[in-house]
């Protein structure tokens, strides 16, 4: 079970990337609009994908993915 949770944060993560890059946003851009540090996030990022899941909670995690989703919007308007 604590395996499954390593899997789901990485995959999320890549899957945040990937949305990000799909949306021809960078990752700075996406992170300083949830109001979050971009070094921060960013090493909590990397620390979480190598192997360290605690590194980054998921509530935090869940920011980041709202906020590509709020830029596509204001982006669309």
């Amino acid at each position: 079970m604590h395996e499954q949770g390593k899997t789901d944060i990485k995959k999320r993560i890549r899957e945040w990337k990937a949305k990000c890059i799909a949306n021809e946003m960078s990752y700075k851009e996406v992170i300083e609009s949830a109001d979050m540090n971009y070094n921060s996030v960013i090493n909590a990022l990397n620390n979480a994908l190598k192997g360290n899941p605690v590194a980054i909670s998921a509530k935090k995690l869940e920011k980041l993915e709202k906020a590509i989703y709020l830029l596509v919007i204001k982006r669309n308007i």
